[in-house]
């Protein structure tokens, strides 16, 4: 929008439904904004300060703009290559779009979810995934079937993502890594052709190793 029809729509139609959002539905953990461009600094920081008065416990993500915001939201669907300090959030969608669209039919698998949603743990993020719901509030089947897949392989490793650390090694050529105190959870999404699995810039003598099932969906 320009200027003009930004200024307006901020005035008489965000700003009123922030205040509903933050004043009329009890406790809020997050207020997420994808803020256009002509914002300026003042009008970011009266916005993050209208989240923080009415709910001082909800988190704002930096699309709030001008540098704002108590956590980064990266570009969407990207994913670092190395570990990323501080705190921050990849943004994902469960197809090619970002609300309903009834002939979009390019879901990813269970697999590939299972498999952003490492990548993302072992560089020290949070996975955020989007699934657009219909008229009706209704989630998709694809996306209900195959998010199920994903919370029961979630349930039986959990200590190797709810809570887990990043990566301590570089980049692997068969998957990914998170940490647990001294442990390593090494999730391996193709098996070397030989069967032989080198795990580079390991220091010390591992005490025991064991494999735990299957690495992600199939």
């Amino acid at each position: 929008p320009d200027a003009g029809d930004f200024q307006r729509y901020l005035r008489a139609k965000a700003i009123p439904q922030i205040k509903e959002l933050v004043s009329g539905y009890g406790p809020i953990g997050t207020i997420w904004f994808d803020t256009p461009g002509p914002i300026t600094a003042e009008q970011s920081r009266e916005l993050v300060d209208l989240v923080h008065k009415a709910q001082p416990q909800a988190l704002v993500n930096s699309r709030i703009g001008n540098g704002l915001g108590d956590y980064d939201t990266l570009g969407d669907m990207e994913i670092p290559r190395q570990p990323r300090a501080g705190l921050w959030e990849t943004v994902d969608t469960h197809n090619d779009s970002w609300g309903f669209v009834g002939h979009d039919s390019n879901f990813k698998t269970a697999r590939e979810i299972a498999e952003r949603l490492v990548r993302v743990v072992s560089k020290g993020g949070v996975y955020m995934l989007n699934v657009g719901p219909d008229g009706r509030g209704r989630i998709p089947e694809p996306s209900v079937r195959m998010l199920r897949e994903v919370g029961q392989w979630v349930s039986r490793h959990e200590a190797a993502i709810h809570g887990s650390g990043p990566t301590p090694l570089g980049q692997l050529a068969w998957g990914e890594c998170t940490t647990r105190g001294n442990t390593l959870y090494l999730h391996v999404f193709e098996w070397p052709s030989d069967g032989r699995l080198v795990v580079p810039g390991l220091q010390s003598k591992p005490l025991r190793a064991r494999v735990d099932g299957a690495a992600v969906p199939v």
